[in-house]
């Protein structure tokens, strides 16, 4: 398998975007705040990914959990 059958069609934005959802899961199982920017960033190349593929539910999908990372990294910072 070549390097351009590898990250040709999505220019490799499909690895970073799933390195930086595991990246994400990661950081909020072990409770820490910027898991939510790992988070922010994965959906802008999964945005960027399903553009390409034209999945257009999964771009919906990914502005939405923008919205919801942002939420948590909000109310991440305050206690009750």
């Amino acid at each position: 398998m070549q390097m351009k059958e590898i990250f040709g069609q999505y220019y490799g934005v499909d690895w970073i975007a799933m390195i930086l959802s595991l990246c994400f899961m990661y950081s909020v199982g072990s409770k820490k705040r910027y898991a939510f920017i790992f988070g922010v960033f994965s959906c802008f190349a999964w945005i960027f990914t399903n553009s390409i593929a034209e999945i257009w539910p999964g771009v919906l999908l990914n502005f939405i959990l923008i919205g919801l990372h942002t939420r948590g990294y909000l109310k991440w910072g305050k206690v009750k």
